[in-house]
């Protein structure tokens, strides 16, 4: 690790990049991204960053392709530094495309990987890691040179896919999906058959390289669970709140701008049976908590602040745009649209 401190230095210093930006330039930023936990998240990220890094360095120390160590150091900061941009260009309205964008990304990504696949030397960390490649160099080197092939084929297919309609382009990405997965290692296991049948296989001293050490183990788990306990607060807590004014109500959500609406500019309020996730734009997805910017077919873009677990909802239609609300129960969530009509009604009348 002592020749790639440098790298360390720096990849560490770009997961930490957008945290630092919103801490410092907060005010002037839009609410939804100076509100969003990217100190918890950077925190996270960088905490696996360094733990990838660790684990790689020390299966490594035998020798790795450069090219191979210098995507391993920079893969995350690259896709973190994606990720705070998007939210970015979400959250400023902007009229851009981010399912496309997002989909270009992935496409590139995978053809980087795809590109370095032939290039990595076996190891219990970075590749195609299954029983056949990591018993021979032979089957690693041809599985990985196949591989790459195939990934580099799959990146291109996600780029010109992405400007396919989504209807179409989910379903061919969760197959397209499976396929970079499970072809490599279906050639790989073909690859053994075939040497076993014609007396050519051989298994290799692993150095290490096919089981894990006991320590190693160790390590994984208290890294594993470490990382569990970071997500929790983002997958399992949170709440949506509403409280009522004279002249508006407002709408307080963990890892959510709020909201405050004037009665006098809500247009429509209705409530539905049935709230479908849709497509987020911007904000949280957790077992908990539906927030942030989404989208539909039948309300176009659109502020959410839901449970995930409760089904009902109030949609609040104003001029400015469309907000869909529920509380903690359906008893709750119907108690929030009768309260919420009768003041936009008396609004009306005064």
């Amino acid at each position: 690790m002592r020749k790639n401190i440098k790298k360390l230095i720096l990849s560490s210093f770009l997961i930490i990049l957008p945290a630092l930006l919103v801490a410092i330039f907060g005010k002037h930023l839009p609410h939804e991204v100076s509100d969003f936990p990217y100190i918890l998240i950077s925190a996270i990220m960088l905490a696996v960053h360094l733990g990838c890094i660790a684990f790689t360095e020390y299966d490594n120390r035998r020798g790795q392709s450069n090219k191979i160590m210098t995507m391993v150091y920079f893969i995350i900061p690259i896709v973190n530094a994606f990720a705070f941009g998007i939210t970015f260009i979400a959250a400023s309205d902007s009229e851009v495309d981010m399912f496309l964008l997002t989909s270009i990304f992935m496409g590139v990504i995978f053809l980087i990987v795809g590109n370095y696949l032939p290039k990595c030397k076996r190891n219990r960390t970075i590749g195609i890691k299954i029983k056949w490649t990591l018993e021979s160099d032979a089957n690693w080197n041809a599985t990985h040179r196949f591989a790459g092939k195939v990934w580099v084929i799959g990146g291109l297919l996600f780029i010109v896919c992405a400007f396919l309609p989504e209807t179409v382009f989910l379903p061919l990405l969760i197959v397209s999906v499976l396929v970079l997965a499970f072809v490599p290692m279906a050639y790989s296991y073909l690859f053994y058959k075939r040497a076993v049948k014609n007396g050519e296989f051989t298994k290799d001293h692993d150095d290490g390289v096919s089981a894990p050490s006991k320590k190693v183990k160790v390590i994984s788990i208290v890294v594993a669970v470490l990382l569990l306990a970071a997500l929790i607060p983002l997958l399992f807590t949170g709440d949506v709140e509403v409280s009522f004014g004279d002249g508006s109500f407002t709408v307080e959500a963990s890892f959510c701008s709020d909201a405050t609406l004037n009665y006098t500019d809500i247009t429509e309020v209705t409530f539905i049976e049935n709230t479908d996730s849709d497509i987020r734009e911007f904000g949280m997805a957790s077992a908990r908590l539906l927030v942030g910017s989404f989208k539909n077919g039948e309300y176009g873009k659109y502020t959410r602040y839901t449970y995930t677990f409760v089904e009902p909802a109030v949609i609040v239609r104003t001029e400015k745009g469309i907000y869909m609300i529920n509380l903690r129960t359906e008893a709750e969530t119907e108690s929030l649209y009768r309260e919420l009509s009768a003041r936009v009604k008396n609004a009306e009348k005064g």
